[in-house]
């Protein structure tokens, strides 16, 4: 189920996805993906599948 993500003046600014217990995914407002987290190797990548951490969950980072 995506959740939205609001800024301070509560306009959506993305969806938050939990595909499984393993996967995350991150969407802008429009739907376009900007990253998945992967749980169970703790790795964080943006859309184009480049690793952009390795450890905690960093998939906010994407939001800009």
């Amino acid at each position: 189920m995506n959740k939205p993500i609001r800024d301070g003046n509560s306009q959506i600014i993305g969806y938050y996805d939990k595909w499984s217990d393993t996967r995350e995914i991150l969407r802008d407002r429009t739907g376009k993906r900007l990253g998945i987290f992967e749980a169970d190797t703790k790795i964080t990548r943006d859309a184009t599948g480049k690793i952009i951490s390795r450890g905690e969950n960093q998939l906010f980072q994407l939001l800009k």
